[in-house]
């Protein structure tokens, strides 16, 4: 990022008793100096982070002050008391992500803007590495004739420290935009920026000369300062994040889904059809459904076209899909993704030449060869001026790819390994014999690790390998073992770094991509928190940010119990050869919220009576065991009834209510709105009269 920081210091020799103006012009510009007072040699030459320096003077100065040497030797000679301010000096820093010359063009036109105060500056750049920054000496006396005269006592003041620092932020900022690039400075304060914040304070170096007692106090009082600030807002954050966890919990998603799970004692509702996702429109669901009835593997065409569609900058639903889809020549029996590929690069040649070195980066390289014949066969016939693009392109894709795993990793053919593979494989050694390609298992692992800023080592794969071995279960082959060791990476970002998470997951075997992506929806719908993080979710599929959200609103509005029927209700369609993802589940809880036997026994009586034969069978092993027991006659609480008649007659003689009152078994897997009462709700532990005539306990279905 661009950072802001210019401090004006101004020397004196009260501070500093060994201050020599030659020996401070010595050590700022690099140079080698000889101080005629004291018969010393300044050499600061060894230096090599000064790239450059030079000394500017107002128009009306005399042509020796624009001699650094013959400057600062004046000045060494002309203030003679012990306390007196040698110059003042201006230290400010510079983008890192410009070049030099644009550096020096910031730091020159600062110090053209003191120069235009009547000073004398003499400035330096220093290119240090991430630490890019300038000094600028100043004198503090007004140029009277061709000698210097009074002090200006202007120039300490902060109405020109406040003019300075927005003097230095323009041309930053003015330099940033001509670079092109988004980054901006600003050198307002957190409280004219109104934050509420408490700024730190800048400790300075440990040892910098400064070892005297009063020095190293002020700066340990510094740093408790900034401990003390740094946990003030650790505190903060964690209330904030508390508060932010509340508001997700009482979500209006949440809010929507209990008013259709518990509102079984209002206005009755149509809730028979399954409604449509907000984000979704029918076309495109109409779509969806085609696309998975016609196509196979129709999830993994949609992301594969999906990474490229976005890279290169354009839009991609499945109605894009539905339409390239019917357009292939279908009898060919080509694939399908390489022919979507095919029209992808023929339109970028034809379209948008300037990004085809890009769309050669997001195509797998074991695709390159088939996309590239086709393509360059219709350009030989159509288009002959983008022939030499896409072989361009090709040379490219073939010479480097960041989507390879061995970019890094793998060595030349006939060659051995380097020493950092072998390294790693004494890492591995305990599975050695799974691994086939040492280079594409070692280059993978460290690419997932670089996409999240992690460090990877053969300590570290070691001690990955030590918890894989204390399982249970071990890998059977090198696609396995991979997916072990980079499984945790994947979690680490979907938790603690989801701005990394795209990067992670383009990381990953394009093969393994969607695993992972069902695993990141796994972790982010677990995580309340961060299931509807904005950059998350962005890594995920549309169908995938659906589940996740779904999997979310359930998990906030359902108790446990009502939620242990999710796993029976996924292994039991498992069974039968169906998937049964959350938002299956949801839109099931919104069809029977107002089924009269109660949403979880209505699924299972629908199923049943939906399958037939082996099917059936294969349903009927994961049925819960709630679910069909026998119903022996009993009493709540073991209750007993001594005369069962005289019950029955009571009851039949006793007033009917004006709303029938819900059974046990609707009573169960449903949370009561707000608005009832307790003498509204139905008691659990009365025995329904039809329960007496068939011996049977309501509420076992339930």
């Amino acid at each position: 990022m661009a950072i802001f920081h210019l401090t004006a210091k101004w020397h004196t020799r009260k501070k500093n008793k060994k201050l020599r103006a030659l020996r401070a012009y010595a050590y700022r510009a690099g140079a080698r100096v000889f101080d005629p007072l004291n018969n010393r040699v300044y050499n600061s030459t060894k230096k090599t982070e000064v790239v450059h320096s030079e000394t500017v003077a107002p128009p009306n100065a005399p042509a020796w002050m624009r001699d650094p040497l013959a400057l600062w030797g004046n000045i060494e000679r002309r203030e003679t008391r012990k306390d007196a301010v040698l110059f003042a000096e201006w230290e400010g820093a510079v983008p890192n992500q410009l070049d030099l010359d644009a550096c020096i063009a910031i730091a020159s036109a600062f110090v053209n803007d003191l120069v235009g105060e009547g000073m004398v500056v003499t400035w330096a750049l220093h290119d240090k590495p991430g630490n890019r920054h300038f000094h600028a000496m100043a004198t503090t006396r007004n140029i009277e004739g061709d000698q210097f005269g009074a002090k200006n006592n202007r120039w300490r003041q902060r109405a020109l420290l406040y003019k300075t620092r927005e003097c230095l932020a323009e041309h930053i900022n003015t330099a940033l935009e001509k670079a092109g690039l988004p980054q901006r400075v600003t050198h307002k304060s957190y409280a004219d920026l109104g934050i509420d914040r408490e700024p730190t304070k800048h400790v300075g170096p440990e040892h910098s000369g400064n070892h005297d007692s009063p020095y190293q106090a002020k700066r340990e009082d510094r740093l408790r300062n900034n401990r003390r600030i740094k946990t003030v807002y650790q505190q903060r954050s964690k209330r904030r994040r508390a508060e932010a966890h509340k508001g997700l919990v009482a979500g209006v998603q949440a809010g929507k889904l209990m008013t259709a799970l518990h509102d079984q004692f209002g206005e009755s509702r149509q809730a028979a059809a399954p409604p449509v996702p907000p984000s979704t429109s029918v076309e495109e669901l109409a779509a969806y459904n085609d696309l998975h009835t016609e196509l196979p593997g129709a999830d993994e065409i949609f992301l594969a076209m999906g990474r490229v569609r976005a890279g290169l900058g354009r839009q991609w639903n499945w109605l894009t899909l539905a339409a390239q889809y019917k357009r292939l020549d279908k009898k060919s029996g080509g694939d399908v993704l390489d022919a979507l590929l095919v029209k992808e690069l023929i339109w970028v040649a034809s379209r948008s030449p300037e990004q085809i070195a890009e769309f050669g980066k997001l195509v797998p390289r074991s695709r390159m060869a088939n996309i590239a014949t086709a393509a360059r066969a219709w350009a030989q016939s159509s288009q002959p001026e983008v022939l030499h693009l896409i072989d361009s392109m090709v040379a490219g894709a073939t010479a480097s790819s960041p989507n390879d795993s061995d970019k890094h990793a793998t060595p030349a053919s006939g060659a051995s390994s380097g020493p950092d593979f072998l390294s790693y494989a004494d890492a591995l050694t305990p599975l050695a014999y799974l691994i086939t390609d040492m280079a594409a298992l070692v280059g993978t692992c460290q690419q997932v690790a670089r996409s999240i800023e992690k460090k990877i080592s053969p300590d570290i794969l070691a001690k990955r390998m030590n918890r894989l071995l204390a399982g249970d279960t071990w890998p059977a082959n090198q696609a396995q073992l991979l997916d072990a060791l980079i499984t945790g990476e994947i979690v680490f970002a979907a938790k603690r770094r989801q701005h990394k998470l795209a990067d992670a997951l383009n990381a990953v075997p394009p093969d393994r991509r969607s695993h992972f992506e069902q695993l990141v929806a796994s972790v982010l719908g677990a995580c309340v928190v961060d299931a509807g993080h904005a950059v998350a979710s962005r890594a995920l599929p549309a169908q995938a940010q659906r589940e996740v959200q779904a999997e979310c609103n359930l998990r906030m509005a359902l108790s446990d119990w009502q939620l242990a029927d999710y796993p029976a209700r996924h292994d039991a369609m498992k069974a039968v050869g169906k998937d049964y993802p959350w938002s299956e589940f949801q839109r099931d809880i919104q069809r029977h919220a107002q089924h009269h036997s109660g949403w979880q026994t209505a699924w299972w009586q629908e199923q049943q009576e939906a399958l037939q034969g082996r099917e059936l069978a294969a349903f009927g092993k994961h049925l819960p065991t709630w679910f069909g027991l026998p119903r022996p006659q009993q009493y709540s609480l073991a209750a007993h009834d001594p005369n069962p008649s005289m019950s029955m007659t009571r009851d039949l003689r006793a007033p009917k209510a004006a709303t029938p009152e819900p059974s046990q078994s609707e009573a169960i897997g449903c949370i009561y709105p707000a608005h009832l009462t307790t003498e509204d709700l139905p008691n659990p532990w009365r025995v329904h009269p039809a329960a007496r005539d068939n011996g049977a306990t309501p509420g076992a279905t339930a």
